[in-house]
């Protein structure tokens, strides 16, 4: 009897990895990294101390049951301590969350970046003219981190900092000296919206449907030199529960109710077409417009974008004769991705996240090279530029 009970219980053991992988297959856990990838099994490597470093990671990972554990540990610190499971969320108040990278400038000023706000506001400042030279409208927008149009859920105040400004704060300053007329402002007009509607998710780091919506329009409207250019579906709004990326952050059930919009009339002849991806992934699309409606369209316009213009995209694509959008931050970015683009568009957008602004490479000798072609010319128009 003692046999057979030892014989099971190896049994049980052995197979238990078999059992682990088939019962939490379905635990939702997005821990927005990459997993440890399996050691290359050589010989030489198997008398080093890093491959056996490197292949613990790789099966601690892979642990069947890492995935219950953590959720387990994430529900205690949640609902029993009220403290956040991940260092990468800050809880707030009344059930709202918020990504902590995006509130580096809120805990303190960052009075240090100060010159690379004036690079940055001298650069664009620099190529809007270099691109109204060759006949091309320049647009630069800044998508507001949720901080900063809902401050009020944060749970504490604004410390008193020297010069009590972000990067975006100090880049707003910078503009005084080198003025942008391209330069699109969404956070006056979206402050000023939240009055009537939720336009931010509580548990989501992006604007939701009707944050998109309001922020198209005001894109629209600045684009279009007629009213007739100006055109958003006819949609309607639906609420549903949702969960949002913060809180898969944790593998936590908390969902909240979103709207989100249902296209009542939707463009069905504007073809989207996945362009081959970036070296690192990021996705690159086409959108063309084949209908003739009567409408006077928006021409063909090359958009620099981030996660935040996934949504504002599916409004605002009817507007257009044809879109290349390309999710990069070095910019511009490659001669086989967006080169030919460049030189076709007669609108170009630069878009960008309030957290990620500091992080752009917008390299202006380079927009000088692929817009002027010959060398002679090229060298003229980047000392031009860089004046």
């Amino acid at each position: 009897m003692r046999t057979k009970i030892l014989t099971i219980f190896f049994i049980l053991l052995i197979t238990s990895q078999v059992y682990g992988l088939a019962l939490t297959a379905k635990v939702t856990l997005n821990e927005k990294r990459l997993l440890a990838k399996a050691p290359e099994l050589k010989p030489e490597q198997l008398f080093k101390s890093s491959y056996y470093s490197r292949l613990g990671r790789f099966l601690d990972d892979r642990y069947p049951y890492r995935r219950p554990f953590i959720i387990a540990k994430n529900w205690i610190d949640y609902y029993i301590f009220y403290t956040s499971p991940s260092p990468k969320v800050h809880i707030g108040t009344d059930g709202w969350l918020y990504m902590r990278s995006s509130l580096t400038g809120y805990i303190r000023d960052e009075c240090d970046k100060k010159r690379r706000a004036i690079h940055l506001a001298r650069t664009l400042h620099s190529i809007e003219k270099l691109f109204a030279s060759e006949n091309k409208r320049f647009f630069f927008i800044v998508a507001p981190d949720k901080d900063r149009i809902y401050p009020e859920h944060l749970g504490f105040k604004r410390p008193k900092n020297t010069c009590g400004k972000n990067f975006y704060g100090l880049f707003l300053e910078a503009l005084e000296k080198y003025p942008l007329q391209g330069f699109i402002r969404l956070d006056k007009i979206l402050v000023e919206a939240k009055k009537d509607y939720l336009i931010y998710y509580k548990k989501g780091t992006h604007w939701n449907y009707r944050g998109a919506m309001i922020a198209s329009s005001a894109i629209l409207q600045r684009l279009s030199t007629t009213t007739d250019k100006y055109r958003l579906p006819e949609i309607k709004f639906k609420q549903i529960e949702d969960l949002r990326d913060l809180t898969t952050l944790w593998g936590l059930n908390l969902t909240e109710t979103v709207d989100v919009a249902r296209f009542i009339k939707r463009n069905k002849k504007v073809k989207t077409k996945n362009l081959t991806p970036l070296a690192n992934g990021r996705p690159r699309l086409q959108m063309t417009n084949t209908s003739a409606t009567g409408h006077s369209l928006l021409p063909p316009t090359l958009i620099y974008r981030d996660s935040f213009m996934t949504i504002p995209l599916k409004f605002m694509k009817g507007s257009f004769e044809k879109i290349d959008a390309i999710w990069t931050r070095k910019i511009p970015a490659t001669p086989e991705t967006d080169y030919p683009a460049l030189r076709s568009a007669e609108i170009i957008i630069i878009e960008a996240v309030e957290r990620n602004l500091y992080r752009l490479q917008i390299r202006k000798n380079d927009f000088a090279s692929v817009l002027m072609g010959s060398t002679g010319t090229r060298e003229k128009q980047i000392k031009k530029v860089s004046n």
